[in-house]
């Protein structure tokens, strides 16, 4: 599959079947259906730790689901907004609480450079 440019699970839930080179059409089919399946636990994983951080920063039920409401599910999704933008979502905050959230949550996504020691 990696000679044929296959290379991740969205390459392989969404390619058209036709493209699959010398295979079976009922493994091409597993494959597809297992690659969405992948991907849709790693959504569902994604949204999972969104909540525990979310909950780690002693937000209450309700202000998650103003964000839920707004389509923020994931800590990325918070590392995305800038501090207006979470205060539009939720006013009751104060601005130095929604850029802590916003900086944590940035701390969280980025990614961790190697270092040599």
């Amino acid at each position: 599959l990696v000679e044929d440019r296959f290379e991740d699970l969205e390459s392989i839930a969404y390619t058209p079947s036709d493209e699959f080179n010398e295979l079976d059409e009922d493994l091409i089919a597993d494959l597809k259906q297992n690659a969405k399946e992948a991907l849709n636990n790693e959504q569902k994983m994604t949204i999972i730790k969104g909540m525990a951080y979310l909950q780690s920063k002693h937000l209450s039920a309700d202000e998650i689901e103003k964000l839920q409401e707004n389509n923020i599910f994931s800590v990325q999704d918070i590392a995305d907004l800038g501090t207006d933008e979470l205060l539009d979502i939720l006013p009751d905050f104060d601005k130095e609480k929604a850029s802590d959230i916003i900086m944590s949550a940035r701390t969280i996504t980025m990614p961790q450079e190697d270092t040599i020691a």
